[in-house]
């Protein structure tokens, strides 16, 4: 039988066998070893036992699975015979791959690397200076070969996990916290490209910004700008889209050549610094019919109660009350029904009510004398 004595230690644990006459079987006690952790990247260990093994073969798969695979030499040399030196060098048993250190030196072809044997699919970070090895990369033995791990930079980004255990295994003797901190809470850069990224916050700070590559609002390049220091967003070619586009505000601005589609309401006052500019006019020194004021005019009041303001003056059928013709001042244009436009005058010629002219869609009865208007 053995006796076994296991103790532990800051790395994992001390394992002490004492040999007697019978052959050795695994038992419970081996079984239970509890399992360490070597990284937070890392798999972690497992104790291999099998009856059918030699004493030797066992008591090297206890070790491997107590102790980090690096110090197998070591340990060996102090613990048992030298007889055992050739075995020890084996790779380390059934777990793989693995992040195995950070080498100067380049691999052989079968495997090794420094001494340290690999098993199919381990891999390393190269930081040497042979022209047969990059230096800064992983390099990974695939049971064939050595073959070099694309960086995430490269935009191939299958390989980032080793490299993010090689970071690892690289800070491990950094200030406490160095790694979460550049890989989970906080990431400082001076400059940094990403292909897509994907983010809940964006904070700038006062005299950041936010733009579009080579934006300029002087030379016409499509592009936006969102100024950090000024609170301003400049664009060019900017075009507001989607369901919400209607409740855009805005408390002061200045806009160049403004186009407005559709029915607009405008609260408060406009002052315009030039006069408001006529769009259109329309005059005749000859009688106007119902149906041309509302062929003019109809699509300008499409709705039951638009109205339209319009400038000039008119000799026109006053047809509400009197059915008599008067000099007038055109104040503005109602539609009254689906095919009634009506023009409202002030009278200039002493006629005692405002002058209403409705003119029906379609119809040959005269409205207008004569008329200048402009809108």
């Amino acid at each position: 039988m053995i006796q076994k004595t296991l103790s532990e230690n800051p790395n994992g644990y001390d394992l002490s066998l004492a040999e007697y006459a019978e052959e050795i079987y695994s038992d419970s006690e081996i079984e239970n070893i509890p399992e360490r952790r070597s990284s937070i990247l890392s798999a972690p260990p497992v104790v291999f036992f099998d009856q059918q093994r030699n004493e030797q073969q066992l008591i090297l798969d206890a070790l491997r699975g107590a102790t980090n695979p690096q110090n197998i030499d070591r340990i060996a040399t102090q613990v048992f015979d030298r007889e055992f030196e050739d075995n020890i060098g084996e790779a380390v048993g059934e777990k793989a791959p693995r992040f195995r250190g950070v080498y100067s030196v380049v691999g052989t072809n079968d495997g090794k690397i420094n001494g340290d044997q690999m098993n199919m699919n381990d891999y390393v970070y190269y930081a040497g200076t042979s022209p047969a090895w990059q230096a800064t990369y992983i390099y990974q033995w695939t049971g064939a070969g050595w073959e070099i791990r694309a960086k995430p930079s490269s935009g191939n980004t299958a390989y980032g996990w080793m490299y993010l255990n090689a970071v690892n295994s690289i800070a491990q003797n950094a200030p406490t916290g160095i790694f979460s901190d550049v890989f989970c809470q906080a990431l400082t850069a001076t400059s940094a490209f990403f292909q897509n990224l994907f983010t809940r916050y964006i904070n700038i700070y006062s005299g950041g910004r936010i733009s579009t590559e080579n934006f300029t609002n002087r030379d016409g390049v499509t592009g936006f700008m969102l100024d950090g220091l000024t609170g301003l967003i400049e664009s060019n070619n900017m075009r507001t889209k989607g369901m919400n586009a209607i409740d855009m505000t805005a408390t002061r601005g200045t806009f160049d050549d403004i186009v407005v589609r559709g029915n607009s309401s405008f609260i408060g006052k406009i002052k315009p610094s030039n006069g408001i500019m006529v769009t259109n006019y329309w005059g005749a020194f000859a009688d106007r019919t119902e149906g041309q004021w509302y062929n003019v005019f109809a699509s300008l009041v499409p709705n039951i109660g638009d109205r339209i303001s319009v400038f000039g003056g008119a000799t026109a059928k006053e047809n509400q009350d009197t059915n008599t013709f008067h000099k007038g001042i055109v104040v503005f244009i109602e539609r009254t029904s689906s095919s009634v436009i009506q023009l409202n005058l002030y009278p200039t010629d002493n006629f005692d009510r405002f002058i209403l002219c409705n003119c029906t869609t379609g119809s040959s009865t005269v409205a207008t004398h004569q008329h200048y208007v402009a809108w």
